[in-house]
């Protein structure tokens, strides 16, 4: 963790979105994410874009890699190390291509977001490909809580998931999204 409110203010304020720390409500932040615990390692970036943002997420298998990528949708959200992993949500779908798959799974987090208000901190992804099929059967389940304005920081809106520039990179030991 920082070590001072600057150094709090400093990173809260860098995301868009993300306002300023008061020194009366740093004692309040630290608490909140200590209860909710330490944010995993996560395999992700964001990439700049002219209109938009763009997700990057790798790991060694497709399952890590659409895990990653859904994380760090909600982690441009908002903080998820103040996201506590309290409740579960569950989709499954069937995709008829693998670019289809990815942004489904996606759209569909999203949906619950701005439907349930469900944050997603963690999530475990199943994918099932047949052989000479080119779709996808998909299975995901999440841990997060309902977003909480008085507990939780906003970041950047995400009003829907786009095709653009999708891709799907996949060699031996890492798969790319």
């Amino acid at each position: 963790l920082p070590s001072s409110s600057s150094e709090i203010s400093s990173l809260v304020s860098s995301r868009s979105g993300r306002g300023t720390v008061t020194s009366s409500s740093l004692s309040e932040m630290l608490s909140k994410s200590s209860a909710a615990g330490p944010t995993k390692p996560s395999n992700y970036e964001y990439l700049p874009h002219t209109a938009d943002i763009q997700l990057h997420s790798w790991g060694p298998t497709l399952n890590s890699a659409l895990s990653s990528l859904t994380i760090s949708m909600f982690g441009y959200m908002t903080d998820l190390s103040y996201i506590l992993p309290s409740s579960s949500q569950m989709i499954s779908f069937k995709s008829d291509s693998p670019e289809t798959g990815v942004f489904k799974i996606l759209d569909e987090w999203l949906v619950h977001f701005h439907t349930k208000g469900f944050v997603v901190k963690e999530m475990e992804v199943e994918v099932k490909e047949e052989v000479g099929s080119p779709g996808w059967d998909v299975k995901c389940v999440a841990k997060g809580e309902e977003f909480d304005m008085e507990r939780h920081t906003q970041g950047t809106e995400v009003k829907a998931i786009t095709y653009s520039n999708l891709q799907i990179h996949r060699k031996e030991d890492r798969v790319d999204l």
